[in-house]
């Protein structure tokens, strides 16, 4: 029921995520609901600029201005599968 979920982490990590909830029954379909890495490109690295680049996407979630799946190509945990979905 959650309007945003989100995760941390590299390509790496969020390849091994993915993998992990594959086998505890979690499909494509619901992994495109999981925003990975999380946030809007905003070009920062900075630990302030990750948070405003998260907030800044859980509000364009939040007020409809991004669907799931919609926020960028691979920037969703199905992006991560190591089959490339289903």
């Amino acid at each position: 029921r959650a309007f945003y979920v989100g995760c941390l982490g590299s390509a790496k990590t969020l390849r091994k995520r993915a993998a992990f909830l594959r086998e505890f029954g979690i499909d494509s379909a619901q992994m495109k609901r999981v925003y990975g890495p999380i946030g809007l490109y905003v070009g920062g690295l900075a630990p302030g600029d990750i948070a405003v680049s998260a907030l800044a996407q859980i509000q364009a979630v939040r007020h409809g201005r991004i669907g799931y799946g919609e926020a960028m190509p691979g920037h969703t945990l199905d992006a991560f599968l190591e089959e490339g979905g289903e």
